[in-house]
């Protein structure tokens, strides 16, 4: 039985860095109903979150024509209005 938050499967992070394929079909799945998933973040997650937020620091301190070689067409992946940039 998968282990659910708000009536929704809580992938494991641990399990899609292994590559466990159930665990990616699980991701896929909710992307595709969703567009979104909840997450459950490893025990040791501080410093995989300092990489996280060191790598997304380094990225959004590009000027823009760098940052816009990464722009996405669709609904996921960094992007830019106005004012306003992320990445989804």
């Amino acid at each position: 039985m998968s282990t659910k938050f708000n009536s929704r499967p809580l992938l494991d992070l641990e399990k899609l860095f292994l590559n466990d394929s159930s665990e990616i079909s699980r991701l896929q799945q909710e992307f595709e109903i969703n567009g979104w998933c909840f997450v459950r973040l490893p025990q040791d997650s501080h410093s995989l979150l300092s990489q996280l937020n060191q790598s997304l620091s380094k990225f959004f301190a590009l000027d823009q024509d760098e940052k816009s070689r990464y722009l996405s067409s669709d609904a996921f992946g960094y992007t830019r209005v106005g004012h306003k940039e992320g990445i989804k």
